[in-house]
């Protein structure tokens, strides 16, 4: 039940991370949240998601604010 969790917490991340700063992210970082996306929506890959699938996406999304709040610093 808790991989469960994880995925589908990884899967809103991933797509609003995509949605909302596509324009900043990298683009390994895009090729992930992608792979990641097509991987949480197939059924039969689902089960085969690994927790640390989905730490790597809360990575990226950790990455992300870190680069949103260093380019907020020097607008400021």
């Amino acid at each position: 039940m808790e991989n469960q969790t994880a995925v589908l917490q990884s899967r809103k991340i991933a797509t609003n991370l995509l949605k909302d700063y596509g324009r900043i992210l990298k683009r390994n970082e895009v090729n992930v949240l992608n792979s990641f996306l097509n991987r949480s929506f197939d059924s039969r890959k689902w089960s085969k998601i690994t927790e640390r699938q989905c730490i790597k996406i809360l990575n990226i999304a950790r990455d992300v604010n870190h680069r949103k709040a260093k380019s907020r610093k020097k607008c400021a």
